[in-house]
Order: C-alpha cells, then sequence, then structure tokens
C-alpha cells in the first residue's frame, strides 16, 4: 500500500516531511514508514531496526510517531496551557496511558511528569514514560505542541536495553523537529 502521510525529503541526511507540515531527522537505523489513520489523529509511525533488513520475528529497536491531533477534543490545545494546569492534565494522561497499555496487555513502569517547556512563541509539553512490553522496558517521550492551530504529537520510543545507542539519537529528533508554517 502506498504511504500518503509522509515524504522523504533528503534520503542521505533522513529527513523526512508528514502531512507536508512537521519536519523531522530520523537516526541512522533501518526504517520502515506507514501511516496513521484514525478518525481523530493523522500521521506516520517510523519503525526503527539495527541492521540493514526487517525481519518479521526481528522487534523494533525505536519509533518515532508524528500525528496531527487537532479534531481530537480529548488532546489539550497546548497553545493555552498554563503551568498551573499541568498537574491535573499530566494525572488525566497517566490515566489514559495506562488503561491503554492495560488494553494492549503492556504495563506502565514508571511516569515521568510532564513540563511545559516555551520554545520562542511556541509551548511544548513533554512527557517521559516507561513500559514494560513482553519483556522489554521501552522508554517513551511525547511532545505535544500547538502550531498555526493544529494539535500536533511527536513520540518517540526505544528499547532501553540499547539506551546508550538509542537515546540520544532520538532525543534530538524531538528537539530538532520543524514546521512548515508557509513563511
Amino acid at each position: 500500500m502506498a504511504i500518503r502521510n509522509s515524504a522523504m525529503l533528503d534520503y542521505d541526511n533522513g529527513i523526512f516531511s508528514v502531512l507536508d507540515f512537521v519536519i523531522l531527522q530520523l537516526p541512522p537505523l533501518t526504517w520502515q514508514c506507514e501511516d496513521l489513520d484514525f478518525g481523530t489523529a493523522k500521521g506516520a509511525i517510523f519503525h526503527g531496526f539495527h541492521g540493514d533488513e526487517i525481519a518479521d520475528e526481528q522487534p523494533e529497536a525505536a519509533s518515532v510517531t508524528v500525528a496531527d491531533v487537532t479534531l481530537d477534543s480529548s488532546e489539550p490545545d497546548i497553545s493555552t496551557l498554563k503551568e498551573s494546569d499541568v498537574q491535573d492534565l499530566d494525572e488525566n494522561m497517566r490515566q489514559d496511558v495506562v488503561a491503554q497499555l492495560e488494553a494492549d496487555g503492556r504495563s506502565l513502569s514508571r511516569w515521568m511528569h510532564s513540563q511545559l517547556n516555551s520554545n520562542g512563541d511556541v509551548l511544548v509539553l513533554v512527557t517521559a514514560y516507561i513500559v514494560s512490553d513482553n519483556g522489554r522496558e521501552l522508554q517513551h517521550v511525547a511532545l505535544r505542541t500547538t502550531v498555526n492551530g493544529r494539535k500536533i504529537v511527536a513520540i518517540s520510543m526505544f528499547d532501553i536495553a540499547m539506551k546508550e545507542a538509542l537515546a540520544s539519537p532520538l532525543f534530538n529528533v524531538l528537539r530538532t523537529i520543524r514546521f512548515n508554517c508557509g513563511e
């Protein structure tokens, strides 16, 4: 099936666009992309593997998910978020993550409280947590922001057993995301 929600912009440097709006640079892994297209979320999931070939039984070492969730009323508009709102929002998100993980047969190992950061004129909510998944511990870092009225979520995930190789490059993916605002 053809990929519709993302495009490679620069093969040599691993630069992709998602929905012609979010620009990201992926670290040097073997990446496989799939569209994310639910009623309230649209974007792309990039699955990262070590080595040149992707085997069906090989678990992904990392992933990066980018979605426009503007139509999801449960997702907050980060542009209007105040520091005093973060604690309640954080607890609601933790409960939602726990419920989703339990429905998938996984569990939450550790929740690190959300932080509201400012990147110039843009507010960014960053939430980190660790998931137990079939004997593996997976670090997730979720970034939420609102740009030009679009609610965007970007989530990086990596296997903690490979943290020395993957933590810094995947944090860098989130730190360097750019937006094509037509300027």
